[in-house]
């Protein structure tokens, strides 16, 4: 197990102790015409950090606005997120952290917020420490992981230091994938203009380049290497304009 895992099921564990005190109330009210009772049997079905994504899927998009309270998704948040990270196959992608987002979050609790803030962090750093995947990637993540707490400029400083070679390679998969570069100004696809300015501003930095140009000098045979000398061009194409 890496160091940036155990980090990360550390801090599942704090979410665990800390939203102990939120139970589950049969039953979660929520619209009729969106919740039957086969839904509220699903996520009654197992003991909390045994409910399955198929248990809990249908739970997660109707979450707070259609579907329970506040503190009745705090009581499945601990699971929720947990299934986030490990078991990215599912559809929810970043769904989670969005409805956190959409939850009054600088109105919770400050041991809550802490240590959801805590589980945000780490879970960057296993982001960056994975190579890039279908829904689990740092272009998947990084808008809602952001607007929590509006710090795109933390996650990017983390971005900087990451040792993992694969923190280049989610590089090259966000710019191949997000950058527009069909229209001036240059265009960030789901980025405001603000952290536009700001993600363009990081990664066009001198360092930031030489980290990717020393990747592609070293990994000359490696998978990949043509997308890393796509983003080295791309970023020097940027410079110009």
């Amino acid at each position: 197990m890496s160091d940036y895992e155990l980090q990360l099921k550390q801090a599942i564990s704090h979410l665990y102790k800390t939203f102990e005190s939120y139970h589950l109330n049969p039953p979660i009210a929520g619209c009729p015409c969106c919740v039957g009772e086969y839904e509220q049997k699903l996520i009654r079905s197992k003991i909390l950090n045994q409910l399955t994504v198929e248990d809990l899927n249908h739970y997660v998009y109707h979450a707070v606005i259609l579907w329970g309270t506040i503190e009745d998704f705090k009581h499945f948040l601990p699971r929720l997120l947990e299934l986030t990270a490990f078991e990215y196959e599912s559809f929810w992608s970043d769904i989670v952290i969005i409805k956190i987002a959409e939850t009054e979050f600088n109105n919770w609790k400050e041991e809550e917020r802490e240590v959801v803030n805590q589980y945000l962090l780490a879970l960057w750093n296993y982001i960056l420490s994975q190579p890039p995947r279908l829904n689990f990637s740092a272009k998947d993540f990084i808008n809602s992981l952001s607007n929590i707490n509006n710090e795109l400029k933390l996650f990017l400083t983390m971005w900087s230091i990451h040792h993992s070679p694969n923190s280049l390679l989610h590089l090259s998969d966000f710019i191949g994938h997000r950058i527009n570069l069909n229209k001036l100004p240059i265009k960030i696809n789901y980025f405001s203009q603000k952290d536009t300015k700001e993600f363009l501003e990081w990664v066009l930095k001198e360092e930031v380049i030489a980290r990717l140009e020393q990747y592609f000098f070293n990994n000359i045979d490696e998978p990949y290497i043509k997308e890393i000398a796509d983003t080295i061009d791309i970023l020097n194409y940027l410079l110009t304009k």
